[in-house]
């Protein structure tokens, strides 16, 4: 029966979309949040860098110069000077070109909202100077009296970082203030490259994250694989298959079930090949094994074997002492073709026997050696002591032969055995003539006799009488037509 195949590669899209699909969203997630994080960290940095710049400027001027800020007009010239005390400093920036050199910190000094000294230039490369601050700065600054820091200023164009800390005269009064400020593409360029730092190492390792998974999720999928291709041949009937032992081997939960696999492989292989009293193989698997067999193009030969007198061994015994019967044929059968070939239960009390690699002479021999343990075998089922013996009949097999053909000649020699004595086997290939075989019919058969237990009494022997395969005696029609068939006759006999 033919499996509806599930799509390819389905199970491997899952556990990847499962597994790395949600670690690239968190990757992403974390790259964002880390990038506002730094860019708050940044700010927060910044506004204490501008600040603590801011009142380092205002120290200075106040150490180095005595008296408030304050503003002198030269009328004539036109110009406005701003002053500490009594000394002109709007004319020497070198104090705050100094600073920008070593900080990186432009610096403005407001008077009021008028930019009288500053280190922030225009595209043109030209001081900001003599410019007005943004009524927003001034408003917060200059009335309020508060330090304020402001994430984008725009100053001759562009774009800053800047903070503002007021300045006073003695008596208390705001009389301007120092800006400083850091250009806003600076702390974006720190930020982007802090970001793509930082970045690197998440895609680093979320790669690291993803190529194990990748490699466990193959592996895995393989295993799985291993076992579908498996369960997939047992459900086709491929019982003889086997699993990779790579994946029998594992030590997890899919180890454990590929044991569980095997074995209930084993489980079904014993309900559908094997015969459910004997043990052996049943006539399903024989045939299949036989098959094999001649495919193979060795030699090979071919028996059927078949209890004497079993259905009186039913009918005196009981049908328990029947199957005990044929567990220990079975169970002869098998010790002895275990080197050889195999055994299986064909039908009833019929066996086939296929001997591997094996002429004809070689296989004859190991069915005497079969026939002449089961005479010596006592079976007790009860009370009872049971003898049996078997007939037998034996072809050499034909390589790449019909199988039905190879055990119709084999079932010659055996019905040969059954209507000429029993208990011997016979080699098919040129059966005897009744000339041949007519002296030693009677002294070949044993039949089946039993022992009670109690008296020790041998109760009958059944060697002598001519019976069917089924227990019954011949007609005399039977014993004419039997004694007239097959003209060409061999036969091979051991005594005990």
């Amino acid at each position: 029966m033919e499996t509806k195949k599930s799509s390819r590669g389905g199970l491997h899209r899952l556990f990847l979309t499962t597994t790395i699909l949600p670690l690239i969203i968190l990757g992403i997630f974390i790259v964002g949040i880390g990038y506002v994080m730094y860019m708050h960290g940044l700010q927060t940095e910044v506004h204490n860098g501008l600040g603590a710049v801011a009142r380092t400027v205002l120290a200075t001027y106040d150490t180095r110069y005595e008296g408030d800020f304050n503003l002198l007009t030269d009328e004539k010239n036109g110009k406005v000077y701003l002053r500490k005390g009594d000394t002109i400093i709007s004319d020497d920036l070198s104090l705050i070109d100094d600073i920008k050199k070593e900080t990186g910190i432009d610096i403005t000094i407001f008077f009021y909202n008028m930019r009288m000294m500053t280190t922030i230039t225009d595209e043109a490369g030209q001081r900001v100077d003599l410019t007005v601050a943004h009524e927003t700065v001034v408003r917060k600054v200059l009335e309020e009296g508060e330090p304020t820091f402001y994430a984008r200023v725009l100053v001759g164009g562009r774009s800053y970082f800047a903070e503002y800390v007021p300045f006073f005269s003695e008596s208390g009064v705001c009389l301007g203030m120092i800006g400083t400020a850091k250009p806003s593409a600076e702390v974006a360029s720190m930020v982007n490259n802090a970001v793509f730092f930082n970045t690197m190492i998440i895609v680093a390792g979320i790669l690291l994250v993803v190529f194990i998974i990748r490699r466990t999720t193959n592996s895995i999928v393989w295993v799985l694989g291993k076992m579908k291709k498996f369960l997939g041949d047992i459900s086709d009937g491929n019982l003889c298959t086997q699993l990779d032992d790579v994946v029998f081997s594992r030590q997890d939960e899919i180890g454990d079930m590929a044991r569980f696999t095997v074995h209930l492989q084993g489980s079904l292989r014993k309900l559908i090949e094997r015969d459910a009293l004997t043990g052996i193989y049943n006539r399903r698997s024989g045939a299949m094994k036989m098959w094999r067999v001649i495919d193979d193009g060795l030699p090979y030969a071919v028996a059927m074997g078949d209890i004497d007198f079993f259905k009186k061994v039913n009918d005196t015994y009981g049908h328990d002492a029947g199957d005990e019967v044929l567990r220990v044929v079975s169970r002869v059968l098998t010790d002895h073709m275990r080197t050889h070939g195999f055994a299986a239960r064909w039908g009833g009390e019929e066996f086939l026997l296929i001997f591997e690699n094996t002429d004809l002479s070689a296989a004859t021999a190991v069915l005497w050696d079969i026939l002449n343990e089961l005479r010596g075998t006592v079976i007790t089922c009860g009370e009872f002591n049971i003898n049996v013996t078997m007939s037998m009949g034996i072809v050499t097999g034909e390589p790449h032969g019909d199988l039905d053909v190879q055990l119709k000649r084999a079932d010659e020699g055996l019905y040969y055995a059954k209507t000429h004595g029993r208990n011997q086997v016979i080699e098919a290939d040129v059966l005897p003539t009744e000339e041949e075989s007519a002296p030693e019919e009677k002294s070949a058969g044993s039949g089946v006799s039993h022992e009670n237990s109690e008296a020790g009494e041998v109760a009958e022997d059944h060697g002598a009488d001519e019976e069917n395969g089924d227990g019954s005696a011949q007609t005399e029609e039977e014993k004419e037509s039997s004694s007239g068939k097959k003209s060409r006759i061999r036969t091979r006999k051991r005594k005990n």
